[in-house]
């Protein structure tokens, strides 16, 4: 086996790409096929997101990052077992129809942090417990 093909990227040179020519967090390092290899770098660091609920975690697609050690919870759609659910959740992702008076009520300790569309799919609210707030008996 040879390789002769081979390419090697070292991790400094790497960094160096980072930010993008327009302020890009990401930057494809390697393509072959409809195979994409990028490095991201994340905006500060956040070490308390380490749970986050959403309707449909497969739903966001490659826009989801979560750090090591941080678990995804499915709520479904229409959200189930939502108290359980948020009382142990650091950032709520749901569609924006999913969202009823009543599943707003218990996001009382999270503040919304942006409305995501795109063409031909649901709306995505996302929010992010709010500093020194726990969830509510």
């Amino acid at each position: 086996m040879s390789n002769d093909n081979c390419q090697k990227l070292k991790l400094d040179d790497a960094l160096k790409r980072l930010p993008g020519p327009q302020g890009e967090r990401s930057v494809a390092l390697f393509e072959h096929g409809s195979l994409v290899v990028k490095l991201y770098a994340p905006r500060g660091s956040d070490p308390h997101a380490r749970v986050v609920a959403s309707s449909q975690p497969w739903a966001c697609g490659d826009k989801l990052y979560l750090t090591r050690g941080a678990k995804a919870i499915e709520l479904g759609t229409p959200p189930q077992h939502v108290d359980e659910i948020v009382a142990e959740s650091d950032a709520v992702i749901l569609y924006e129809s999913d969202v009823s008076p009543a599943i707003a009520a218990k996001l009382a300790n999270f503040q919304l942090v942006g409305v995501f569309r795109a063409p031909r799919a649901r709306d995505v609210i996302v929010y992010r417990r709010v500093s020194g707030r726990t969830a509510a008996p």
